[in-house]
């Protein structure tokens, strides 16, 4: 009896598992197809290396990064479009992140540099040539046509001295003053002044603020030549006794001196329904009426310009509803796009043989009659793309209905 209680206790060796005599069968089969795995694996490996295989795969995800990178470029280069079809570099809005290294190139976030030509084509850069610079001119040249904001989130570490300030200046700085919206640069041993204009929001690049003593126009100096920009509101409030604004031939800055006018600068006058009279002072030296300069004025009746006078810009009188009259100079040379458009009252011009550029849609009364006089013309030029800003474009007299044009001969 007690050996059969023994072995009543005793478990069977191996129970539920495999049994005892295919253990070791089973572990050299696992061996076995372990070693064959890590063969497969390795002769993968191998043709993998010896292929290329990663280096291909590692090329393929940097082309599709390269490209998603350009569309996205491209997008923001496209936004920055004007009216006469070509790309306003300074208006591009970069993505977040994006930054300019140079003129017309940019660095992504992942640090590929690309540069965009003329027509807004992008290709691929080379980041060797993106070296840090102390030249102000292209430090000068990213800060061209920024808004004001976006002069103070620049990014400018490729400039090796950092200790580039902006500073907003008050109507007085040191023994200078100043007018409102203006910014002081400072860099390095050099000092310039950016005019933050509120009505564009755009920096102007300006070599010096000259004040004018008579308190009448806003003027700064840009790349040597003298820009009115507006009106102070002293000369706010005298136009609106007078009706009328006489540009001078020179202006006497606080300093004594006298400085030569060249140019009225963008939407200098624009919208300023109290502007009826617009004269020239005798031998005046003015080369150009900047963009939207006198836009929707609508109480202008008429403006003869001088001789002196080379460009009129994109909608500089664009909107003047009430302007009957129109002279313009031998010696011109460019109408810009929209110049005069939706003038409903003028009835006639008379373009001079000088004129060698007129933008689309330059003239196009909509609702009125016009009839527009070629001089030393026996027949319409040829005409060019719109937008293309040579030659007179294809809609350089709008739709051309409503509009007669006469060929006064040689």
């Amino acid at each position: 009896m007690e050996k059969k209680k023994e072995k009543q206790n005793v478990k069977p060796v191996g129970a539920g598992l495999v049994p005892a005599q295919n253990k070791g069968i089973t572990l050299i089969a696992l061996i076995i197809t372990i070693i064959v795995m890590l063969i497969l694996v390795g002769v993968t490996i191998n043709v993998a290396l010896n292929g290329g295989l990663f280096e291909k795969a590692e090329y393929a995800s940097e082309q599709m990064q390269i490209e998603a990178e350009k569309e996205e470029l491209l997008s923001a280069v496209m936004g920055a479009i004007g009216n006469d079809g070509k790309i306003k570099f300074g208006d591009i809005k970069l993505p977040e992140g994006w930054d300019v290294v140079a003129d017309r190139t940019y660095k992504s976030p992942k640090d590929n540099i690309y540069e965009v030509d003329a027509n807004g084509k992008i290709t691929e850069g080379d980041n060797a040539n993106v070296t840090p610079t102390d030249n102000l001119a292209v430090l000068k040249a990213e800060l061209e046509n920024k808004s004001l904001e976006e002069v103070f989130n620049l990014e400018l570490g490729r400039f090796n001295n950092t200790d580039i300030i902006f500073k907003e200046l008050s109507s007085y700085e040191g023994d200078d003053i100043y007018p409102e919206n203006y910014i002081l640069v400072q860099y390095k041993e050099e000092n310039f002044i950016l005019h933050f204009n509120e009505s564009i929001r755009n920096i102007i690049l300006v070599d010096r603020v000259v004040i004018d003593s008579d308190n009448y126009f806003t003027v700064i100096s840009k790349n040597g030549k003298l820009m009115i920009t507006g009106l102070t509101e002293n000369g706010i409030a005298d136009l609106e006794a007078t009706k009328k604004i006489i540009i001078p031939k020179t202006i006497l800055g606080t300093d004594g001196k006298k400085y030569a006018i060249s140019e009225i600068g963008a939407t200098a006058f624009e919208d300023n329904t109290n502007l009826e009279i617009l004269e020239f002072e005798n031998d005046i030296q003015l080369e150009k009426i900047g963009r939207e300069a006198f836009k929707t004025c609508v109480n202008l009746s008429a403006v003869s310009f001088p001789n002196s006078l080379k460009t009129i810009g994109e909608s500089a009188f664009s909107g003047c509803d009430n302007l009957a009259q129109v002279n313009l100079n031998q010696g011109l040379i460019t109408i810009g796009v929209y110049a005069f458009r939706g003038t409903q009252k003028l009835t006639s011009i008379t373009i001079p043989e000088s004129v060698t550029n007129i933008g689309a849609y330059a003239f196009n009364p909509e609702n009125s009659q016009l009839t527009i006089n070629l001089e030393g013309r026996t027949e319409e030029p040829a005409t060019t793309d719109d937008y293309s800003g040579t030659g007179f474009e294809n809609s350089w007299r709008g739709n051309g209905e409503n509009i007669t044009v006469v060929c006064l001969g040689n």
